[in-house]
């Protein structure tokens, strides 16, 4: 392993082609790669533009067209590297009963309600009209939520006028792309064991019975995900209730259809009844990659992790530079406490983050997506006032704690509380970037999980909900506030084999090789090499002293078979 990292060390001080103009014309320039780590990200603005009888959203590398009359998305492209690789080949559609949301059918009229550079929120009001003769028009409002990172969420409100009996309640696009792969989650589940597989022949078809979340297509240079907060509402007699159909499959491009059903029951069934002049609310979104432009340094992103224990709650200057000269660019430090709150000795922080700077490295702070500290000023708060079911999560029994360190005794929170937990989240984030010279975050257990119990006191749409939208909106916001704080940012996640676009799509790069995930080569580039769709790095790590997870040189082995430079190291 002495050979393997000291060939590590010399790719990291190797340097990046650049150019410069001169008088015979752009000649090669190179830049050390400490230099092009704090190179700004590229932007990642929107930008509106109102046409005739649509909307238009334009992105850093995609372009979304919304019809003014029903609010639904006519047209999508997206691009890479200048060149487009995946457009809708019809508009989408959402299919309500006897009732088509489409251009034909919907009377309506969209407002701006917001606008930014990363966000713009579009509000539709009208009506619709049934297919079948006498039926009452069906009045709805959607609100759609286009976010800089390639997401919309549109939440949408229906209010019959009389009782009605709704027997399918589907979303589907068709799109064309350079898919390979389908991947899909359920509400009910963390989307670890989401199964995934080849695309089959043109004419060949994919269903699940399940409660749908999340259904994907991906291959390595694009990606396309729907996504819902009311999968499979109402759904009997063993139907499908998410289909990947394949209409045409080549050697660069594949056109599929993917469709989700909130409802779908038998003609004979009695449907959903949605009761009359009370809204019916459910929310629908579309993800696609890639979502952003390229930064030089994607491929020297390597991650070293820290973890200390109460007898050695820092590293030393020595365990730093260590890291520096095995080739490590990015020092991540576990159990360092609250974002902006440093364990004691809090003075040693400050010291740590300078050294990882002189060493060339970038420092990142930890923390869980779902798990808070004990000792954290607001949740001792809500704990005194008797109010934490407000946030309360289940995840590791709803505690985690370190036998070796006694500091690290965090509780779990519910992803989707509306209760100020996020606010709150966001705060210690702006707490930590005022306060410290952090250059981005490491986020453990990126997972939308679904094990809450408390859906009344948390407003969860369902019963079995698994936060994927709330955990999204809040990867955003963290996006957003380390972009505006640190140009530069680091953003990393720790996905396991859950790799759901909305969730991850907000992250530089992703740890999904854990000791465990892997299997035969050509399956496990199959399944994780698609990230590369999203200008982003993967991570893979050995394992521990657990039986089931991998040796340290299997680990380093799987890095060369599958493109170098993604092996991380935990000490």
């Amino acid at each position: 392993m002495k050979r393997a990292f000291t060939l590590m060390a010399i790719f990291a001080v190797t340097t990046v082609d650049r150019t410069t103009s001169s008088a015979s014309g752009p000649e090669p320039r190179s830049q050390p790669i400490t230099a092009v780590l704090r190179e700004p990200l590229p932007p990642e603005r929107l930008q509106l533009s109102s046409e005739s009888h649509e909307i238009v959203i334009q992105g850093p590398s995609f372009r979304y067209a919304l019809d003014k009359a029903s609010g639904i998305i006519v047209a999508l492209q997206v691009e890479r590297e200048g060149h487009p690789v995946l457009r809708l080949v019809e508009p989408a559609r959402l299919v309500i009963g006897p009732y088509s949301l489409d251009t034909k059918h919907a009377r309506g009229s969209t407002a701006i309600t917001s606008q930014s550079d990363a966000r713009i929120v579009l509000k539709t009001e009208g009506t619709l009209k049934s297919s079948l003769p006498g039926d009452l028009d069906l009045p709805f409002t959607v609100v759609s939520n286009f976010f800089n990172d390639g997401v919309v969420v549109a939440e949408w409100t229906l209010r019959p006028a009389k009782d009605l009996a709704l027997r399918e309640l589907r979303h589907e696009v068709v799109a064309s792309g350079p898919f390979r792969h389908y991947l899909h989650k359920t509400r009910d589940r963390d989307g670890f064991d989401a199964p995934w597989g080849s695309l089959p022949k043109p004419g060949g078809r994919v269903g699940f019975s399940t409660r749908t979340s999340c259904l994907q297509v991906f291959g390595p240079r694009a990606g396309l995900a729907l996504f819902t907060d009311r999968g499979a509402t109402h759904a009997s007699g063993g139907g499908e209730t998410a289909l990947v159909a394949v209409k045409s499959l080549g050697d660069d491009l594949a056109t599929v259809s993917l469709a989700q059903y909130l409802v779908r029951d038998a003609e004979s069934g009695p449907g959903l009844v949605l009761k009359a002049n009370t809204p019916f609310t459910f929310r629908a979104g579309v993800s696609v990659v890639p979502n952003r432009l390229p930064h030089p340094r994607q491929r020297d992103l390597r991650m070293f992790t820290w973890v200390g224990d109460e007898k050695h709650p820092y590293p030393s200057d020595k365990e730093i530079h260590d890291a520096a000269q095995l080739g490590f660019t990015l020092f991540q430090m576990h159990r360092l406490g609250t974002p902006g709150e440093p364990r004691p000795p809090a003075g040693e922080l400050n010291r740590v983050i300078d050294t990882v700077h002189r060493a060339g490295m970038l420092f990142l702070w930890t923390a869980n997506a779902d798990l808070m500290y004990a000792c954290a000023p607001r949740v001792r708060e809500m704990q005194a006032q008797g109010k934490w079911r407000l946030w309360q999560g289940f995840n590791y029994g709803g505690r985690y704690t370190a036998p070796m360190d006694r500091y690290c005794d965090l509780l779990a929170t519910c992803l989707a509380s509306p209760n100020g937990l996020a606010d709150y989240r966001i705060q210690c984030d702006a707490n930590m970037m005022d306060r410290y010279q952090v250059d981005g975050m490491y986020i453990d257990d990126n997972l939308a999980y679904a094990n809450c119990t408390l859906a009344k006191e948390h407003h969860h749409p369902e019963q079995r909900y698994d936060c994927l939208i709330e955990l999204h909106e809040m990867n955003w916001r963290r996006r957003q506030l380390l972009r505006a704080r640190c140009p530069h940012t680091v953003l990393v996640d720790h996905c396991t084999t859950a790799m759901v676009l909305p969730v991850i799509c907000d992250f530089d790069a992703h740890l999904y090789g854990e000791g465990y995930s892997f299997s035969a080569a050509e399956t496990y580039w199959a399944q994780f090499g698609w990230i590369r769709s999203m200008h982003a790095q993967g991570f893979i790590w050995p394992g521990d002293d657990e039986p089931q997870r991998c040796a340290t040189q299997i680990a380093y082995n799987y890095d060369l078979l599958t493109g170098g430079g993604q092996y991380t190291y935990l000490d």
